[in-house]
């Protein structure tokens, strides 16, 4: 009967030391899934700031041009100076638009695959 006592707790005691490695093993996990979670998030913010930065450069254009069109009585070389800078806010949402396709045609597979790459990297230090 001691036997079967003493088996039973070892078994105990394996059973236990098991689970507090399976806790320890999960707070690492989610630490570095946290990790991967900002390294994510500075990744798109690296992206689109600089579309913020074009798209608020082009709002201060078109609030610029209303306000010249709005005081002046569109004089020739005045109109002249006002196509310029529209053919500027034109160029420059034409990249915006394109920098926005090119993001929209990230297949998601590829975007999952590179995320559960960046997973298995962050697991493995």
């Amino acid at each position: 009967m001691k036997i079967l006592k003493d088996i039973l707790l070892s078994m105990l005691n394996a059973t236990l030391m098991l689970a507090i490695m399976l806790g320890i093993v999960l707070i690492i996990i989610i630490s570095q899934v946290n990790g991967l979670v900002e390294d994510t998030s500075h990744a798109i913010k690296g992206v689109l700031e600089p579309q913020i930065a074009r798209l608020d450069r082009i709002g201060n254009g078109i609030e610029i041009l209303q306000h010249k069109i709005n005081n002046s009585k569109l004089e020739a070389p005045k109109l002249k100076a006002i196509t310029f800078e529209l053919k500027h806010l034109n160029e420059q949402l034409s990249k915006v638009n394109t920098s926005v396709k090119e993001a929209k045609a990230i297949p998601r597979d590829q975007i999952i695959a590179k995320l559960i790459e960046q997973i298995a990297n962050k697991l493995k230090q």
